[in-house]
């Protein structure tokens, strides 16, 4: 029977199947074609790489080799013994040792003669002596070599450090060298004394590095650590900065002092960058191999991949087309239906398909529905009972939130209701002594203090004010203590301006100051202070009443504590208020809840009382 038949018997969709598999060998084919390209790009990148750090390597060992040797041999005078006898002697006593600078000399003389390129080499201490090897080089007398910046440098050095190209402009001939400073300590001390600097001639490290950078093809470029160009096949580009130039280069990190490849484009062309880092000389070689031979196979690759795709896809295309129109009614017919059951519709059914493979999973479909329709039915009636059985358990809880939360209000308004009459018949028993003594003067202010106090107490509305009000208010409350104190009682507060509009709950500072005149200073012999200390950090505000009065009794201080304590426990017994100060705490943890902190501390000679809140 042909797969394309229009016989409408029932077929086996599994036929099919064998024609995936033809589909899934050409995809496997351009899987393994662009596989290829991608292990032939590879190995010929791995090809450079073998080949830049084969003519890197042999290379950096060069030209370290060089600078090692030079180490090696000044590491030797630094340890000679009539070196070491110089740097401990001042510079005037040189002149009265004049065999130890002529050892010296045959000493650099018999370690650096048979060392090629050597332009120079110097023994600076810090004391401004200077000796060097004169049949090599001569040196500029009227030059202050004490400001060279290797002299700076070298202070801050413990290990020999090579820097260059640059002119030796300590010599007459000012020829371009590289330099090998090692820094001098005085043995066995730790004192710098000075350097011994060798100067190598720049011509032969260039030369060493020309002699790999021959091919037309290539370039070398060598950069130090302060991203100054060491050496370029172009000489004006030697000294300058390589962050000013077209090479876009990343350094190798010290730990890994290889970074294998690196992809560069220079005056339109692609090069493959690699490096190599010598700690020893602190420069990185970039070794540059172009890249245009690689990307011309790569490219005839590509495109043949690319035809093989384009072929594979149209032949995936005719045949997943054909089995898609035969298979496409019956799936589309079996989406439909789900995507009627998944929007609450159970009366959704299939047709019979003649497809023998679907068949099965019609018929399943089908009795599912049917199925869901029943369960869902008594699902829909529980979950409705529970929401309405919900529903009615919040709205208790709600009402009884709503009766606490105005219990708690009503209770707030008694509290600073309480605070009122105290201080009221205080007052008024305070204007009846002075009408006694026949005062007038005295008795008119006080009533002005008081029609004050009393606006801001019986008439004010407002639970919060702010810190200036209630400020002003204590002030208030301060003058009219003075009528019954004169200058007995001193009182000095520290208020920040900037914390004058902050609101706090009215009446929260007044009592604590009433509390801190009567029970803290009152009994006292002399003259006593109050003091108030407003801070804010940050949410918090605090707030600070503290006096030099005679203190509260252990046991008055045990029961404050204790009230203290019972509010800051959940479900607790809250102890009756039956004193100003309690009234006071009280209502901070109603208002500010139990976020907020209060704490008395009290002897027979200070009683200091400290609240915070948030705000």
């Amino acid at each position: 029977m042909s797969v394309f038949s229009k016989d409408k018997k029932e077929y086996a969709i599994s036929y099919r199947l064998m024609f995936f598999i033809i589909i899934i060998i050409l995809i496997a084919l351009a899987v393994t074609c662009s596989y290829s390209i991608y292990i032939y790009q590879k190995s010929t990148q791995e090809t450079a790489i073998k080949h830049a750090h084969e003519g890197l390597e042999p290379l950096i060992q060069q030209i370290e080799g060089v600078f090692n040797s030079m180490e090696v041999s000044v590491n030797s005078l630094w340890t000679h013994q009539d070196l070491q006898y110089l740097l401990q002697i001042p510079l005037e006593e040189w002149n009265e040792n004049p065999r130890h600078i002529l050892n010296i000399n045959q000493h650099m003389s018999f370690l650096f003669s048979w060392q090629q390129g050597i332009k120079g080499i110097y023994i600076i201490t810090d004391d401004g002596g200077i000796i060097y090897d004169s049949s090599r080089t001569v040196l500029n007398r009227n030059y202050n070599i004490q400001n060279e910046p290797f002299i700076q440098k070298s202070r801050l050095m413990t290990k020999p450090f090579i820097d260059g190209p640059h002119d030796s402009n300590y010599n007459l001939d000012r020829e371009q060298v590289f330099s090998l400073t090692r820094p001098l300590y005085e043995v066995p001390s730790i004192k710098w004394r000075g350097v011994i600097r060798i100067d190598v001639s720049a011509e032969k490290m260039f030369r060493i590095l020309r002699n790999v950078d021959q091919r037309n093809d290539t370039n070398l470029l060598v950069v130090d650590d302060n991203k100054r160009i060491v050496y370029s096949r172009s000489s004006t580009l030697i000294g300058t900065d390589i962050s000013n130039t077209d090479y876009r280069l990343m350094s190798p990190s010290r730990e890994n002092s290889t970074d294998l490849i690196q992809k560069v484009k220079i005056d339109g062309h692609s090069y493959y960058a690699f490096s190599e880092y010598s700690p020893v000389l602190n420069w990185t070689f970039y070794r540059l191999e172009p890249i245009e031979v690689t990307q011309t196979v790569v490219s005839k690759m590509i495109l043949l991949v690319i035809g093989i795709g384009l072929f594979s896809s149209l032949v995936i295309f005719l045949i997943g087309w054909r089995l898609l129109l035969q298979a496409f009614n019956p799936l589309k017919q079996l989406v439909h239906a789900f995507q009627r059951l998944g929007g609450g519709d159970f009366s959704s059914q299939v047709e019979p398909t003649r497809i023998k493979e679907m068949k099965p999973v019609v018929d399943q479909y089908n009795n599912l529905v049917n199925r869901l329709s029943h369960v869902t039915e008594n699902l829909y009636i529980e979950k409705l009972e529970r929401q309405q059985t919900e529903i009615q358990n919040q709205k208790i809880k709600l009402q009884k939130r709503e009766i606490e939360i105005r219990q708690k209000e009503a209770e707030k308004r008694q509290l600073e209701a309480q605070i009122n009459p105290h201080f009221l018949y205080n007052t008024l028993s305070c204007i009846q002594s002075m009408a006694e003594l026949d005062d007038n003067h005295r008795i008119e202010s006080a009533v002005n203090l008081l029609s004050r106090h009393l606006r801001y107490t019986v008439s004010n509305e407002k639970h919060f004010v702010t810190i200036e009000e209630e400020l002003t208010y204590v002030k208030v409350f301060t003058e009219i203590q003075k009528f019954r104190y004169n200058d007995k009682i001193n009182f000095i507060f520290d208020v920040p301006r900037p914390l004058f509009p902050l609101k706090i709950n009215r009446l929260l500072i007044q009592p604590i100051v009433e509390n801190a005149y009567i029970h803290g200073l009152e009994g006292k012999l002399g003259k006593g202070n109050i003091f108030l200390k407003v801070s804010y950090t940050e949410p918090f505000l605090s707030i600070e009443v503290r006096d030099d009065g005679v203190g509260m009794s252990q046991d008055k201080l045990q029961e404050l504590n204790d009230f203290i304590q019972s509010h800051k426990k959940e479900d607790s017994l809250i102890p009756k208020v039956d004193s100003g100060l309690k009234n006071v705490i009280r209502r901070i943890y109603l208002t500010y809840g139990r976020s907020s902190m209060v704490h008395i501390d009290s002897d027979k000679n200070k009683t200091a009382i400290q609240i915070r809140i948030k705000l």
